[in-house]
């Protein structure tokens, strides 16, 4: 499989003619469907892929869940740009939550739930849902009682999880198993930035350089003219992350 956008929609037409429903980690009924499938996606590194997914998904007529990172070196998840993707994928029907990151958030219920309403309170709507970056054994198979987490036990188990994790994608022979084995309850990992249809992570690499480039030359222009007036502007040569 290549990371690109047309094999992603593959993937979902694989799934939904395997006659599995998808779900968020929001959705309530899950016990309910014979069949829930949960796709999920950390945005690490790239929001734009992130809201170029979910418009192929709500193409498809399904749902899934997406994680933005508060304190990714790769985007800035308090920019206009951010909060406007953000806005776009949740209103179309996705769950948005935060990819928490234990180290600086803590892994409490009482320090996640704080950093997930001081979002919603003072940036922008979002579900009451996380995922963990990195996640700690502590975390993992976790149920917490006042927000959603990714690694609750009722949709997260083991041996019903599958990951693009690292930008490998032999996820799909173990997935085509599961889909002939009529798994339910399974949860799909990605992370949108591998799915641009780089040629290698180098090539990943330049396009994120490119495009932080474009976002470091605006932000000091627009916010000091005078002082950088004679900075060239940077072009986007690569707008897939």
């Amino acid at each position: 499989m290549q990371g690109n956008r047309e094999s992603y929609r593959s993937l979902i037409k694989t799934v939904l003619a395997s006659g599995y429903t998808f779900m968020t980690m929001m959705d309530d009924d899950y016990g309910h469907a014979e069949l829930a499938f949960r796709m999920r996606h950390d945005v690490d590194i790239s929001p734009y892929m992130a809201l170029g997914l979910s418009e192929e998904e709500a193409n498809l007529g399904i749902k899934s869940s997406y994680y933005f990172q508060l304190n990714a070196d790769t985007y800035s998840c308090l920019s206009k740009a951010t909060v406007n993707a953000m806005n776009e994928i949740r209103n179309a029907g996705h769950c948005v939550g935060l990819h928490i990151d234990q180290d600086l958030f803590g892994e409490s219920e009482r320090s996640v739930q704080e950093t997930l309403s001081w979002f919603n309170h003072n940036v922008t709507s979002i579900d009451n849902s996380c995922s963990f970056h990195r996640p700690s054994p502590n975390v993992l198979g976790k149920a917490y009682s006042s927000f959603r987490s990714a690694y609750d036990p009722r949709w997260y188990s083991p041996v019903r999880y599958l990951s693009d994790s690292k930008r490998n994608f032999a996820f799909v022979n173990r997935l085509d198993q599961m889909l002939k084995s009529r798994t339910s309850g399974i949860q799909l990992l990605t992370h949108p930035e591998w799915w641009g249809g780089h040629l290698s992570p180098s090539d990943v690499f330049e396009s994120l350089l490119s495009r932080r480039q474009v976002e470091l030359v605006d932000y000091v222009k627009s916010n000091f003219p005078s002082v950088f007036k004679e900075v060239s502007d940077a072009e986007y040569r690569n707008p897939r992350v």
